[in-house]
């Protein structure tokens, strides 16, 4: 279970709202189309059309209008149904090496 102090209101970096097309790709072969919709240096909230499963790997392939395609390799940490679709909070494996204003 996710703790209050690795997601809550003490997250190590604050999320920056966004709006990035985006794909879920899952280790399983599965895609989902996706809207980022906040990133951190650590992690991204999306909403997909599908469900995306707890504790595993994934890459996010962010469309950037800076950057062009950004591909992320995470963890989907919850996921929960909401109107548009599902919700889901990643993890990042890795520290962002670069400044968020650059994706968004």
């Amino acid at each position: 279970m996710v703790s209050e102090e690795q997601f809550g209101y003490r997250r190590a970096y604050q999320r920056l709202p966004c709006l990035l097309s985006a794909t879920c790709k899952t280790y399983e072969a599965t895609e989902y189309p996706a809207t980022c919709y906040d990133i951190s240096y650590k992690g991204a909230g999306v909403i997909t059309n599908g469900p995306l499963a707890i504790d595993h790997g994934l890459t996010l392939e962010l469309k950037t209008v800076r950057s062009g395609l950004l591909s992320l390799e995470g963890t989907v940490r919850w996921c929960k149904k909401v109107a548009k679709g599902w919700q889901a909070g990643i993890m990042f494996d890795r520290i962002l090496p670069f400044e968020l204003e650059r994706l968004i």
